[in-house]
Parts: structure tokens; C-alpha cells; sequence
């Protein structure tokens, strides 16, 4: 009888060995991933619209590009004869070195964290530097003087898909799944080729005197109703927070979110008073840069201009 109690406790100490061990070992494979690789994808999808004043020229659309202007006109190099312009709205990789401002070539969208050379680390404070920062996907706008007979572009849509890969090589290189569906944020933008010299009282949109701005009045691209912060996945039962970044050229944040265009720049688009939105200088070439970050809890609003607060709630007005 010893010896039976013996071994059944003997089996006990086993059993409970074992549990203890598969614990173990469960609980160290759902740990936090702390470094992600990831592939972010910016397309334009569904039908642009093209119009605006003028009813000639050429427009065109693909994934990653829309053009308009004349039919022969090269919008990277642009001419002196308006007549002979065409300008464009490109996608480009920001992760890519060096940076692409169209997908000519393999490596422009989507952008990937191969690309960049390295994961991004989850942020733990909110305050993103260095590897914390993700650089992703830009779009260009070549922004050259068209013949006022032209279309324009007046609308169209943006779609952001991001990927993430846990537990990748310290290059950012991944070769198979587990992967993890990301945000997929979707922007259905006005777009307007303003006059250069103003309105009928010579003013911008915003107000000011067109001899303030680089070649008069900036041409306005703005949205509303997108959620760019906070958005939300989870991975073996652990939740994160990815964060849309808008990123200087130095790939260092220059702001978390994306920025308010006036009341009066949204009204000239057809939007509501506080969206969205972006300026471009006319006869230049600009360039935004977009990343992201992850952190394991959400963040708060760092400044009103930086977040669109639709979807955000009592959060975020809290947060302000």
C-alpha cells in the first residue's frame, strides 16, 4: 500500500511537472512581440474624377499614378509652355533607399520593413524615434502650370493596407506567414488645382495674399472622417495600436496624425469645417512622407491638428 501511495504520488509530481512546463512554455510564446516587420501598400482605387474648369487634355489612372494635362507632356520635366504641361499625383516607397516617388522599378509601393533594413520596435512611451519609427509609403504631387483648357483631377480615393510580420530577422526580412492584417484605411479625397492668383478678391482659400505662397495660391488635397491613430490588432491573444505618422525628410516624425487644412481651404474643397488635408506648392514638386508606429496601449492626442477625431470618441475628446 506504501508503495502504491509511492507512486501514485510520484505520477502526481509528474503530471503536475509537466503542466507546469507546458504553462511555461505557452506563456513564453504568447509574449509580446517587440519587434514587427511589416508591408504597407498605398493604392489609389476605384474611378478618379476628372473636371474642373477645363474640358481638354488627356487624363490617365493606374494604381500608383494619375496624370493629366497634355496627352505628350512629361510632368517630371516639365516646359515653359503651359500648353505643353502635364502634372501628376505619383506613389512612392519612403522606406526604400534611396526613396522611390513613383513605383517605376521594384522598389516602390508597397513599402516594406526589408526595405527600411529593419523591424520596428513597439514603442513603450508614445514617443517614437529611431527604430520605433516605421517609414512607409509617399505620394508626390509634380505640380506644374497647365493650360487653363485642361481637366483636372477633382477627386479620388486612397487606399492604405498594412501587413505586420512577428518576429522577423533583425533586417526586417520575413519569408512566410504568421502574419497579421494591420489597419486598411481608406481616404476619399477632394482634390483642386486652385488659381494661382486668388479668388475674385485676390485671396487664397485660407485667406491670405497669393504672394505669400511659392508661384501664388497652393493647390488643396483634403479628406475627412479617417482614424489614423489607435487602430487596433491583436496577435496570440495580445492587443496593439498601429499609428499613421507623417514623416520629414530625415525620416524623424514631424507630426502623429495628419494635419487640419482652414475652414476655408475645406470649404473650397466641398468638405466639412476641420478636415484634412495637405497643401502643395504650385510649380514645384512636393512630397509627402508617411510611417507608422505600434505601441501595446493606446496613446492620447498630442495636438488637435494631428488627429481626425471621427471614430476616436470620448477618447479623444478627453484626451484634448
Amino acid at each position: 500500500m506504501t508503495q502504491l501511495n509511492n507512486q501514485m504520488k510520484l505520477r502526481a509530481v509528474v503530471a503536475a511537472s509537466a503542466m507546469a512546463f507546458g504553462v511555461a512554455s505557452m506563456s513564453a510564446q504568447a509574449a509580446p512581440v517587440t519587434d514587427w516587420g511589416y508591408s504597407t501598400d498605398l493604392q489609389f482605387t476605384g474611378t478618379p474624377v476628372f473636371g474642373g474648369n477645363g474640358t481638354g487634355g488627356s487624363p490617365s489612372s493606374s494604381t500608383y499614378e494619375l496624370s493629366w494635362g497634355n496627352v505628350n507632356g512629361d510632368f517630371k520635366n516639365p516646359s515653359s509652355n503651359s500648353a505643353n504641361n502635364r502634372s501628376a499625383l505619383t506613389i512612392g516607397s519612403f522606406a526604400s533607399s534611396p526613396e522611390t516617388l513613383t513605383t517605376t522599378g521594384p522598389s516602390g509601393s508597397p513599402a516594406t520593413s526589408a526595405q527600411q533594413g529593419h523591424p520596428v520596435t513597439v514603442s513603450a512611451d508614445g514617443v517614437f524615434t529611431g527604430n520605433e519609427i516605421g517609414r512607409g509609403t509617399s505620394f508626390t504631387h509634380w505640380n506644374n502650370v497647365l493650360d487653363g483648357g485642361f481637366r483636372t483631377l477633382t477627386a479620388a480615393t486612397f487606399t492604405d493596407t498594412i501587413t505586420f510580420f512577428p518576429n522577423v530577422n533583425p533586417n526586417g526580412t520575413y519569408t512566410s506567414p504568421p502574419s497579421v492584417s494591420g489597419p486598411t484605411l481608406t481616404f476619399n479625397f477632394q482634390f483642386r488645382e486652385t488659381p494661382n492668383g486668388g479668388n475674385a478678391n485676390g485671396l487664397c482659400a485660407d485667406g491670405s495674399n497669393p504672394a505669400s505662397w511659392t508661384n501664388g495660391c497652393p493647390d488643396l488635397l483634403g479628406y475627412t472622417g479617417v482614424n489614423v491613430i489607435n487602430n487596433a490588432f491583436s496577435y496570440l491573444g495580445d492587443t496593439y495600436f498601429a499609428h499613421i505618422l507623417q514623416l520629414k525628410a530625415d525620416g524623424t516624425v514631424d507630426q502623429i496624425g495628419i494635419g487640419h487644412l482652414t475652414n476655408g481651404e475645406c470649404s473650397y474643397l466641398g468638405l466639412a469645417n476641420g478636415c484634412f488635408g495637405f497643401r502643395t506648392l504650385e510649380g514645384t514638386t512636393t512630397t509627402e512622407r508617411f510611417g507608422f508606429a505600434i505601441t501595446n496601449t493606446t496613446i492620447s492626442v498630442p495636438e488637435p491638428g494631428s488627429l481626425a477625431l471621427l471614430g476616436l470618441g470620448l477618447f479623444g475628446l478627453g484626451a484634448l
